[in-house]
Parts: structure tokens; C-alpha cells; sequence
């Protein structure tokens, strides 16, 4: 197996990673799959595999030439998305207008990360037709604020819940799923689950500082980022199934 044949499935953002944990000296080599799980890095065999004859300059230097041909042949692609007043010649794209097309365009899976929302029922349009048609799973991560002392935080959370669904979904037929960070619930809390990002399909990622809210779409001022870049995508993706896997999310059920 030639050493870039085996680095093909793994992702750019774990080759930076990789080549900057032993270019500091934080990972030793030769590379073990039990090494790089320690390390915190994807436990990929065919990394251990195609790396394991080299020491740490060989592996750097390997690494920095896949690196480059990878960053030479795809670059992300990059668009300011913007609500609120413009700038005169400004080329941002309307984070309303690139909601509803990520949303549209969706076949197999969106991740909703938000803070606040409402009014949702227009934006949310698009989504709900690619669940009837694709069966495009939803999953929405919520910032559910503390409960009062005198009530069940699971119960206030399927509260919660139910009223974001009658706001923001007026359908019956298909739901999101819906998940929550149980410590924002807890009647002291101080944390609060406040990204906001959308990710659809693993390739295509909106992050900004806009919440789910009319207010955030067309009225405040606003800044994001769209990134088509099925590496990026995915890492975010992982990052959120991460903490689902280390049960620090739970699903919330109303």
C-alpha cells in the first residue's frame, strides 16, 4: 500500500493534527493505533499502518507533502453571509435566503445547533419537504434555559420543547430529533449551549453569530461564514456526535 493510497480516507483537518502533535513532540512515534486513541486523535489503522516504518522527521515531512497536494487540489469554498444594513458593492449572501436553500437542498442528514428561536415555520419550509421526500434526518442541539427550582428539569425541558414545536413547526407528520445540554436545565445553572451552526449533509456548514429568530434573519446585524467543505463539515458533525457518545447531550422527547 503506497503511504498516500492509505491516507486518503482520513480527513485534512486530522492530518494537520497529526503532523502537529509529532512535529511538538506531544506524540511519539513509531505510530500505534493505541497511540493515536491516547493522543486523542481518530484511532485510523491505516494511519498507524502506512506511518509506522517512518520516525518523527519522515512522518512530518510525508505529512506537509500530502497536506499540500491535498490544500492544492480542493481549497473551501467561502461566503459571508450577512443580516442587516449593507455595505455599498458588498458581495455578503442573506443569511435568510441561505438558510432556506441549506435546508433545500438537504438529502440525508442536517445538524441544527441554536440558541434562540421563533418563527420558524417559513424557514423551516424547505426542511420539513426534505424529511417527506429524502427522509432527511434532522437533529437540532438546544440551549434550553434553567428551570425554576419548584420544577422537574425534564419536565421543563419536554416543556420546552413542545413550545418550540408550536411555534416554530406546524407540521404533525415528522419531527426533528431534539437534544439538550442537561446542565443548562439544572435550576443554578450558569452555562448555557449558545453555538449556532447549521451542517448539511456533511458538506456544507453556516456558522455565525445569528440565532433561529426573525430578529436574527432580517432585522439585527449579523456576520456568518458558509464553508462548502466536506472535511470541515464532518469535523463539526463529529464534534457534536462526540459529546452524544460521551452521553454529555441527551435527547429530549416531548
Amino acid at each position: 500500500m503506497k503511504r498516500e493510497d492509505g491516507l486518503t480516507a482520513v480527513g485534512l483537518s486530522e492530518l494537520r493534527a497529526l503532523r502537529d502533535r509529532i512535529a511538538s513532540g506531544s506524540l511519539a512515534v513509531p505510530l500505534t493505533t493505541a497511540g493515536l486513541q491516547a493522543a486523542g486523535l481518530p484511532a485510523r489503522s491505516q494511519l498507524a499502518e502506512c506511518l509506522a516504518e517512518l520516525d518523527a522527521t519522515g512522518i512530518v515531512a510525508s505529512l506537509d507533502l500530502v497536506i499540500a497536494e491535498r490544500t492544492r487540489e480542493a481549497r473551501a469554498v467561502l461566503d459571508l453571509v450577512w443580516t442587516g444594513p449593507e455595505a455599498p458593492a458588498s458581495t455578503a449572501r442573506d443569511t435568510r435566503v441561505v438558510m432556506r436553500e441549506m435546508f433545500g437542498r438537504a438529502r440525508s442528514r442536517v445538524l441544527i445547533a441554536g440558541f434562540a428561536f421563533d418563527s420558524g415555520a417559513e424557514l423551516f419550509e424547505p426542511l420539513h419537504d426534505g424529511m417527506v421526500a429524502h427522509q432527511v434526518r434532522v437533529q437540532m442541539f438546544l440551549n434550553i434555559p434553567r428551570a425554576p427550582k419548584a420544577v422537574d428539569p425534564r419536565e421543563h425541558a419536554q416543556a420546552f420543547v413542545r413550545k418550540l414545536l408550536i411555534d416554530n413547526w406546524p407540521w404533525t407528520d415528522l419531527f426533528p430529533e431534539f437534544y439538550c445540554d442537561p446542565r443548562t436545565v439544572e435550576p443554578d445553572s450558569l452555562e448555557s449551549l449558545h453555538a449556532k451552526c447549521v451542517v448539511v449533509d456533511e458538506r456544507l456548514t453556516l456558522i455565525g453569530s445569528a440565532n433561529f429568530t426573525d430578529r436574527g434573519r432580517t432585522r439585527n446585524i449579523e456576520v456568518g461564514v458558509l464553508i462548502d467543505d466536506p472535511t470541515f463539515a464532518r469535523q463539526v458533525v463529529e464534534q457534536w456526535q462526540g459529546l452524544l457518545s460521551r452521553h454529555l447531550l441527551e435527547r429530549v422527547i416531548p
